[in-house]
């Protein structure tokens, strides 16, 4: 067997690969044998010491980069949630209200806590309870649902990555009016654009987004991760028996007209978003002009 030749660089300008042989990478090491140098990585999910089960309002740090504030219009209030205030209405909303959040779900009072206090610990995001004034004044616990924004950086962007209403709140004000609160605050802290998104086959998200003025982007897949309950596996093993049944094509013709008929694969998602612009430009305005009508009457 003839000794494998030295690697010689060719001319940058030849279009060829920077080295003589085709078949060894540009990072495989001259030394061979050369044990690989050790890589540190000290990173542990942080533990929870403290989940504030019970620190007052006045001394619960939202640890939020924005300079927040209670938002409210004459019958909604948005506010940092509190688990000693709004634990006990985030528990009540039924477990199918989280189908579109199942990462999120509290099927616990612990669990719950978790969540929340994660979202807490990241100053990028920031967990809102929508609280219904009317329901108070009745003397009713008004927890009407939770907004969570996330993904707010140095870029001042965010995104919508938790939207759940209660189902009595549904097609009523109360989603409306904490939608118009949550975005004229973003934007008026600077924010220059906000994403929305949705799983293509959740119609009624998706409706909601558009009505309130995001432009529809495209379709991402995978954006929050492997669906629940997903094999990859069995998914694998599904496409590899459908093409060699010639099912295929079909197959991908199929999934076209699902999506066009929003009724998408479970790891695809409605894309949407809105800038500062849009929102300047008319965007706020439209949705002050839903704000403004009479109110839906909820007996909870």
């Amino acid at each position: 067997m003839q000794p494998t030749p030295p690697l010689t660089p060719t001319s940058p300008t030849s279009g060829a690969s920077p080295f003589a042989d085709p078949g060894r990478s540009a990072l495989v090491s001259e030394q061979g044998d050369a044990p690989d140098p050790p890589v540190l990585n000290r990173w542990r999910e942080e533990a929870l010491d403290d989940v504030h089960a019970h620190t007052p309002a006045h001394a619960y740090d939202i640890n939020f980069r924005l300079p927040l504030r209670v938002l409210q219009t004459g019958a909604v209030r948005v506010q940092p949630l509190i688990p000693s205030q709004h634990l006990a209405g985030l528990l009540a909303l039924p477990r199918e209200t989280w189908a579109a959040f199942p990462d999120f779900a509290p099927a616990t009072r612990a669990a719950a806590l978790e969540a929340i206090e994660r979202f807490r610990r990241d100053e990028q995001s920031v967990l809102l309870a929508v609280v219904d004034k009317a329901a108070e004044a009745r003397g009713r616990d008004g927890f009407a649902g939770v907004y969570g924004v996330t993904e707010c950086g140095r870029e001042m962007t965010a995104v919508f990555g938790l939207i759940v209403i209660a189902p009595a709140y549904r097609r009523t004000h109360v989603n409306t009016h904490a939608m118009y609160l949550v975005l004229d605050f973003l934007f008026g802290a600077g924010v220059v654009r906000v994403q929305y998104d949705a799983a293509l086959a959740n119609a009624g998200s998706i409706w909601s987004a558009q009505r309130f003025g995001f432009t529809h982007e495209g379709v991402a897949r995978n954006l929050n991760g492997a669906p629940a309950g997903r094999d990859r596996d069995r998914d694998r093993d599904r496409d590899r028996s459908r093409d060699l049944a010639g099912e295929g094509q079909q197959g991908q013709r199929d999934g076209s007209r699902a999506r066009q008929e929003g009724k998408g694969a479970d790891d695809e998602s409605w894309l949407g978003s809105m800038t500062d612009r849009d929102w300047t430009a008319g965007a706020r305005d439209r949705l002050y002009g839903m704000v403004a009508k009479p109110i839906v009457s909820v007996r909870n």
